[in-house]
């Protein structure tokens, strides 16, 4: 079975599990959503055939795909802070 496919079947079950307002959807979404960020992209690197082995490619790419994942994750979560700060310290009485 493709690894793809059983992540998109775990988000699957995940909205069903909310719509259902159950409990653990929350969890069964970050496994899923976890899954899906930092496993599939090596798998679906290492899954390139070649007709020639030339060393790490695979070892890098992966490697290389957690940086930019890592990147992003970072550039996303900074830029929802400074949104979000304005609003949460006028909340705060002792200030931010």
């Amino acid at each position: 079975m493709n690894h793809l496919a059983v992540f998109v079947a775990i988000l699957i079950v995940a909205l069903l599990l909310s719509i259902l307002k159950i409990n653990i959807s929350l969890i069964v979404t970050l496994i899923g959503m976890t899954g899906s960020i930092f496993i599939v992209p090596p798998l679906v690197i290492a899954s390139f055939k070649r007709i020639e082995n030339q060393g790490l490619d695979t070892f890098y790419g992966s490697h290389l795909t957690y940086v930019v994942i890592f990147l992003l994750l970072y550039l996303m979560c900074d830029f929802l802070f400074q949104a979000v700060q304005p609003v949460v310290s006028s909340f705060l009485p002792f200030g931010y």
